[in-house]
């Protein structure tokens, strides 16, 4: 069941261009069953113009801390917004939702690609399933627009980027 109340800030910061991790601190949130690939409803606080919450798909989850971690980017007010909000904001919020990525136990290898904020939710997989082979393939708009590389040390990576500023000039696909 997913979790719908009041979480609390712990950090956010930047991590690229326009990129962002948020951390909060969800003590009675049951983070047990996370699946990655999931996603989390973010309220904007001290926005009431803002009353649709904003999706974000979640990087991490950490049942044993009570935190899950969100990496997003600043597109419009509400992004912006969120990007100001300090650590011990109190953010209202339902998590996780969403299916998420479904592993079988034949998949042995693992092709984990994804684009720009695409890129964010990836991580989990390799965590979740730590005993398949991993091959990611990541894009980006460019090197400043680049993030959470090093955390897909433990696979064969491969990047491209529009502009050719890291990795390979081109599209991911």
């Amino acid at each position: 069941m997913p979790y719908n109340g009041t979480t609390v800030i712990e950090r956010n910061n930047r991590i690229a261009e326009d990129i962002y991790e948020m951390v909060l601190h969800c003590p009675n949130a049951d983070l047990t069953e996370f699946v990655p690939g999931q996603f989390a409803q973010i309220g904007i606080p001290g926005h009431a113009e803002l009353i649709l919450k904003r999706p974000i798909s979640i990087h991490a989850a950490d049942a044993v801390a009570h935190t899950v971690t969100l990496i997003y980017q600043t597109r419009g007010k509400g992004t912006l917004a969120l990007a100001e909000a300090p650590a011990g904001t109190e953010l209202q919020v339902i998590l996780p939702l969403g299916n998420g990525f479904d592993l079988k136990p034949e998949h042995k290898a693992v092709f984990l690609v994804g684009g720009g904020m695409g890129v964010a939710p990836l991580p989990a997989v390799m965590k979740r399933w730590p005993d398949r082979r991993y091959i990611a393939l990541l894009g980006y708009r460019c090197e400043d627009a680049a993030y959470c590389a090093d955390d897909f040390c433990y696979c064969s990576l491969h990047i491209a980027s529009d502009d050719g500023s890291v990795g390979e000039k081109g599209l991911v696909t």
